[in-house]
């Protein structure tokens, strides 16, 4: 179904946000591991994409960065994601979808 009522620039997404711990929590039930590791702050973030941009403004780096940026800073959540319009679909959080995607490939 096409969203007809959307204005250009960010699109919201549907979808929590994940907590450190929650991702912690994640991985531990597939088992995986993983080494935390800081790649700098959101403002760091905006700083690069603007250098990508002076750059080249068609710089697929900067497309890369932005997307991760709108993720991290919580412009394109949505305020009210009006689940009851998709009554087949059942939202779910991140870690009974890493447990229920990672029991179907055991």
């Amino acid at each position: 179904m096409a969203e007809t009522t959307l204005v250009a620039g960010a699109t919201g997404m549907p979808g929590s946000r994940i907590a450190h711990h929650l991702l912690v929590l994640g991985l531990a039930v597939s088992s995986c591991s993983f080494t935390r590791h800081s790649h700098g702050t959101i403002t760091d973030l905006e700083a690069t994409i603007a250098r990508q941009r002076a750059a080249d403004p068609d710089a697929i780096e900067a497309l890369g960065n932005t997307y991760i940026l709108d993720m991290l800073n919580g412009r394109t959540a949505l305020a009210d994601p009006q689940n009851d319009r998709y009554p087949d679909l059942r939202p779910e959080t991140y870690v009974q979808h890493v447990e229920r995607t990672w029991e179907q490939t055991r």
